[in-house]
């Protein structure tokens, strides 16, 4: 337990180093001003008349004092009034600057691993499931913030205690250490609360992501489950999930229990032992006695709540190390950091060269998805990929993208190749891309337009509807630009989608434009359309389409037909429809 404790330590103090110093001296100035509002009570006990026949002791100094001096009550109570004033207002500016490390430090942890997710590549999202991911960020994060605020809790509380105890063990040395003794005993006999709190929040926490899973997936395949009529067994599942919870949660319910049954049967113990040798023992001046007793009246409920605090923390730390495993994870598949403020585009002048390229999806796999690719692309030319599903289109047009590395091979933009420390993040800046999953934000048309390319003008942006046939539409709409699309463009068709989401790639007047399999679940006249605006981009731009539907790219300047991750076939539309033994032939009658 004691590195993930370290290293959350560590991440803290690194991010707030200057507030959290001030926080600690803050916090010692807090605990003298409370500890000197606890020894105003001897001189107002003295001049209440509550004295000690001992010739020894603070109380005997301070009531010599109080003859020598004169002092009279009201001088004594405006003091204890002025100390409890400065007492007030420093724990309320110390509370204001705790919350202020908090909440800075929340922004800090989200918006790092945020950016580490976003930027790592595109292979990682690949092997991790995204349900994972957002279950880290909405329900494993806010544990670690709130582990935040209990560690800053426990450092006032530690503080604070450190000097009441010092005031203990000048008023009363012996007793003092008696009350520490015995804490030391309650402390011993709730650690075994810790190592178990430890274990089932990990086992919490386990559950917990299990259950996101289940969710997430319900409600992706809400159709299907719906269509086959499965509800019964998912609500089944999401049962037995909670169920899990459920244990785990009253475990730990019944651990606090037992935690709070030893500590207060055990503070009984220990005050009557107070009790029996400040009395019979000590025969301790009552004054003092009172004081003691009032600074271990407010102590215990401190080392209570250390207590509490401590097993909140050791709750929080599976949560902390699932934040940070999945923190490492991205930074190990961060792409080059310092191209992603770059906003340079390349300009295609002479193509794009595919040379010996093949890749895997893990190294274990022994199938590959692209085995020993060769092909050139021409500036300003259209070229298509067919095959049957599973050939290897779309990895092969991810390879193009830069989303993926080659395993073996280069692929070269003009004179500059693709490589994994340079060019990749820029290419990708030049690219406009169209996937069959038509993605649109719940926002305008305007802004979803604008996400891709936030320098438009109002040109821009109707220029590129021109170019993809929607403009009629979009201006037809009550609000135009300003129409609300909803969630994923609900309030669209299928064809309206694609066409907003093929404006928005060509807003960004991309070097090539990639169409991956982009009218592949569209109707025919919603396909006729698309294929109509994507004709008319023919010589304008580069572009590459991804297809199983051949009528898709019967203008294409070349074909590639793709099978079994190779490419078997190259040539036009013309000359393969007229060989019947070939390859695209047989893929163009079955579509």
């Amino acid at each position: 337990m004691l590195k993930p404790l370290f290293m959350y330590v560590l991440k803290l103090y690194n991010f707030v180093q200057a507030k959290l110093i001030l926080d600690l001296f803050l916090t010692i100035g807090l605990g003298l001003l409370e500890g000197a509002s606890i020894m105003m009570l001897l001189p107002l006990l003295t001049l209440a008349g509550i004295t000690s026949n001992q010739t020894t002791g603070v109380g005997h100094l301070v009531e010599e004092y109080l003859n020598i001096s004169g002092i009279a009550l009201p001088l004594v109570l405006m003091v204890y009034i002025g100390i409890n004033a400065g007492q007030a207002w420093l724990q309320s500016y110390e509370s204001i600057l705790n919350s202020s490390i908090r909440e800075s430090f929340a922004t800090y942890l989200y918006t790092n691993i945020y950016q580490t997710i976003t930027y790592a590549r595109w292979s990682f999202f690949l092997e991790t499931k995204r349900a994972d991911i957002i279950h880290v960020i909405t329900t494993e994060m806010p544990k670690v913030i709130t582990g935040a605020y209990q560690f800053l809790q426990m450092i006032i509380t530690a503080m604070i205690a450190v000097i009441h105890v010092g005031i203990a063990f000048i008023l009363a040395p012996y007793l003092t250490l008696l009350v520490l003794f015995c804490g030391l005993i309650l402390s011993g006999c709730l650690q075994f609360t810790i190592r178990r709190t430890r274990k089932m929040s990990t086992t919490l926490s386990d559950c917990a992501s299990l259950l996101f899973s289940e969710i997430s997936e319900h409600f992706n395949g809400i159709k299907e489950i719906k269509s086959y009529g499965v509800e019964a067994q998912q609500v089944k599942n999401f049962e037995n999930h909670w169920r899990k919870i459920g244990g785990v949660l009253v475990e730990l319910a019944k651990l606090r229990s037992q935690s709070s049954f030893i500590y207060r049967v055990g503070a009984a113990v220990f005050i009557s032992v107070f009790y029996f040798f400040a009395i019979e023992i000590f025969h301790s001046d009552p004054r003092e006695l009172i004081i003691v007793f009032v600074i271990f009246t407010r102590l215990w409920p401190r080392f209570s709540s250390f207590q509490a605090g401590f097993q909140s923390l050791t709750m929080m730390l599976p949560a902390f190390q699932k934040v940070t495993d999945l923190n490492n994870r991205c930074k190990a598949e961060t792409e080059q950091g310092d191209l992603h403020q770059r906003t340079e585009k390349f300009n295609l002048r002479t193509g794009i060269r595919v040379a010996n390229v093949s890749f895997r999806y893990g190294a274990s796999n022994q199938r590959y998805a692209v085995r020993k690719v060769n092909f050139f692309i021409p500036a300003g030319t259209t070229t298509a990929i067919v095959g049957v599903s599973g050939a290897g289109k779309s990895t092969l047009a991810d390879l193009v993208l830069g989303l993926i590395e080659p395993e073996q091979g280069e692929i070269w933009i003009d004179d500059k190749r693709l490589a994994a420390d340079s060019n990749r993040y820029l290419w990708r800046h030049s690219i406009g891309y169209v996937p069959q999953d038509a993605f649109l934000f719940n926002a305008s048309i305007r802004d979803n337009l604008t996400w891709a390319y936030p320098a438009a003008t109002e040109q821009d942006l109707w220029q590129a509807l021109q170019l993809a046939a929607i403009d009629d539409f979009v201006k037809g709409l009550p609000n135009g630009l300003d129409s609300l699309v909803g969630d994923r463009g609900i309030r669209l068709s299928g064809g309206e989608r694609q066409r907003i989401v093929l404006a928005r790639a060509l807003l960004r007047k991309p070097a090539l434009l990639i169409l991956d399999e982009a009218t592949s679940s569209l109707d025919t006249e919603n396909e006729r359309r698309i294929q109509e605006a994507i004709d008319g981009l023919r010589g304008k731009l580069t572009i590459l389409i991804v297809a199983h539907r051949i009528s898709t790219i019967k203008n294409a300047d070349q074909i590639l037909v793709m099978e079994k991750g190779r490419i078997v076939e190259r040539g036009r539309y013309q000359t393969f429809i007229e060989d019947e033994e070939s390859r695209f032939y047989r893929l163009a009658a079955m579509s």
